[in-house]
């Protein structure tokens, strides 16, 4: 086996035959019969069994060759007509024996080996584990830097794949963008937890005027907004703003409130909504905002009304 690395690039197929020779004079100095015509620059031990076998006469031996030499990059039908030197029909049903086999995998429009799959779940599922490890308190990891995890430029159907069939098996559980191992659970270190329950007390007593993040982390330290964020998942604090945090019990109350308010009413002003929540404009726009985001509410020029509600179709 040799690999040659040309000048220009030239077009040919596998099992294509060719002649090397000389510029000058010009003299034949051999010849032979193309195995991969689009091989990367590389020398590793499994490459010499895998042309043995791209040279092989049996079509699903070349073309379970082909697809193994492409590992992350993965295989189309049609690329693999050119690169095993087989017709059309032949790769087609090559392939099916070999998935048959599970030997290859289709994935979106390409083939991969099953051993690049069981590379790739091997790959995220370390990166589960690392990041749980060094992040316990978060929910789990963003699905793109799942996807990241896995090597190559076209990969990224792959590592979908492999994620699917995970939480198929109820290895881990996805919600939103976010996943995790099946038995993982969110948790403060114990540091962390000392200061989640007096940062929750004291957003408690605070009501609908709690402090901000920079107060908070004046009180408590620079975990604060670990612990906000952690609470928050769990769903025992809201983030109204990025830099505001709500008891829940405290906006579910001024819910209750506003909602009473204008059901006897089209409309109220900023000035009704201070005087019945009794919280100076830092704290009742954020509120008022946030009511407006969950489609409790709608702003006018002339104040604030509740959402109409679509009538049941039932």
């Amino acid at each position: 086996f040799a690999q040659l690395r040309l000048e220009a690039p030239l077009v040919a197929r596998g099992g294509d035959r060719f002649v090397v020779r000389f510029y000058s004079p010009v003299t034949t100095i051999g010849g032979g019969r193309v195995l991969h015509p689009w091989a990367a620059k590389r020398v590793r031990e499994e490459d010499a069994a895998l042309l043995r076998e791209m040279s092989a006469e049996e079509p699903a031996g070349r073309l379970r060759a082909v697809v193994a030499a492409s590992r992350w990059e993965g295989v189309a039908a049609s690329e693999a007509a050119v690169l095993t030197g087989l017709a059309p029909q032949a790769v087609v049903s090559a392939g099916l024996a070999l998935r048959g086999d599970g030997a290859i995998e289709e994935v979106g429009s390409r083939w991969f080996s099953s051993a690049i799959l069981a590379a790739a779940e091997a790959h995220i599922l370390e990166s589960f584990g690392e990041h749980h490890k060094r992040q316990p308190a978060a929910p789990g990891i963003p699905l793109e830097a799942l996807r990241a995890a896995v090597p190559g430029s076209r990969t990224g159907a792959l590592a979908q794949a492999v994620l699917a069939r995970l939480d198929a098996a109820g290895r881990i559980v996805v919600r939103g963008g976010v996943a995790a191992l099946a038995d993982f659970t969110p948790a403060l270190d114990s540091r962390a937890a000392a200061v989640s329950d007096r940062v929750l007390e004291r957003l408690r007593t605070a009501g609908l005027a709690p402090p901000d993040v920079k107060e908070l982390s004046r009180e408590f330290g620079e975990d604060v907004l670990k612990v906000l964020k952690f609470l928050a998942q769990g769903g025992t604090v809201i983030p109204v703003t990025p830099n505001l945090y709500y008891d829940r019990a405290a906006l579910a109350e001024a819910r209750a409130r506003i909602e009473s308010f204008l059901a006897t009413r089209a409309l109220a002003t900023p000035g009704d909504l201070k005087n019945i929540l009794g919280v100076t404009r830092k704290h009742l726009i954020p509120i008022l905002e946030w009511l407006d985001r969950q489609g409790i509410t709608v702003r006018t020029p002339e104040g604030r009304k509740l959402r109409t509600r679509e009538p049941s179709s039932r």
